[in-house]
């Protein structure tokens, strides 16, 4: 089971943290509440779909890249089914009901590859598939590393496009890149890190997949 990202002692500031958290999802724009309407029945094998994640880290990762998109997952078929391919306590499948279940507020975004009807054949889904099968199985990376051994949720999507279909969903960043101003967020980061941390670690973020230009929302409905 992976630390918490905060301290245990710190419980009663991480209950004042996520209570703040609710209170910004109910104050963000109306452009967030649309994006929640896209049914399971809607979705395609290669989209990526996004929440608001429920785990004791995702308050820091709001606040680090500032964006209330926390947690992401690639939807591809297992046994003929559509699954959410995912990096949580290990890289597993999840059934989109359960996924979407798990979610704040069951709030999400369904993003998909521009001109994915021409771009994603079925031998380029299939090699995707196949990159996610070196994957499953491996542990949640809770340092952050760029390497194949651990994975976080962002960076497992990022991979199984890139190994899988040979495409880069968007440009990869420096740790330094992102915001570690809040006193919650530095305490985070000497827990984990100590005073070696990575500044120059190639890192993506679940908020650098939503606003890559590769990348569409897709709508409720078809109209």
């Amino acid at each position: 089971m992976p630390r918490p990202l905060f301290p245990l002692h710190g419980q009663y500031r991480l209950r004042r943290l996520l209570s703040l958290l609710l209170l910004c999802l109910l104050m963000l724009p109306s452009s967030l509440s649309r994006s929640t309407a896209v049914p399971v029945s809607r979705w395609q094998e290669g989209d990526i779909v996004l929440q608001t994640s429920s785990s004791a880290q995702s308050e820091a990762i709001r606040l680090v890249t500032g964006s209330p998109w926390t947690h992401c997952g690639l939807v591809l078929k297992r046994n003929g089914r559509l699954m959410v391919f995912e990096a949580s306590r290990r890289v597993c499948y999840t059934s989109p009901e359960a996924w979407v279940a798990r979610g704040v507020g069951k709030r999400l975004l369904v993003l998909r590859l521009r001109d994915a009807a021409s771009v994603l054949s079925p031998a380029r889904l299939r090699a995707m598939r196949e990159a996610a099968a070196r994957f499953e199985g491996k542990p949640y990376d809770l340092f952050f590393e760029w390497t194949d051994e651990a994975q976080y949720c962002s960076e497992l999507v990022w991979k199984v496009y890139k190994k899988g279909a040979g495409i880069t969903l968007s440009p990869l960043r420096k740790m330094r890149d992102y915001h570690f101003s809040h006193p919650a967020v530095r305490a985070a980061m000497r827990q984990r890190y100590g005073t070696d941390t990575p500044h120059d670690q190639p890192v993506v973020a679940p908020s650098d997949l939503a606003a890559s230009t590769r990348l569409v929302p897709v709508r409720a409905t078809s109209d």
